[in-house]
């Protein structure tokens, strides 16, 4: 399930709210390779917490088939 690109903006949004600064909640935020993914029908977002560095919320881009990673947490729709 895909989200729309509006509504992945308003989501992403939300989840980082409740925890703005890097707190346990929904998204992972632990180890360095924590990443968060969501899909739209043309990207995919992934969402990770760098605290070694800036402890901040990083959010990154891509085409669909350009990368792909193991050990995400992948979000849906539904």
């Amino acid at each position: 399930h895909t989200f729309d690109e509006f509504e992945l903006c308003a989501r992403i949004e939300q989840m980082i709210r409740k925890q703005p600064d890097g707190e346990a909640g929904d998204l992972l935020n632990k180890a360095h390779m924590d990443m968060n993914q969501f899909y739209t029908s043309s990207c995919m977002v992934r969402l990770c917490w760098r605290a070694y560095i800036y402890n901040e919320w990083q959010l990154s881009v891509w085409k669909l088939g350009d990368h792909a990673y193991q050990g995400c947490r992948v979000f849906s729709r539904n």
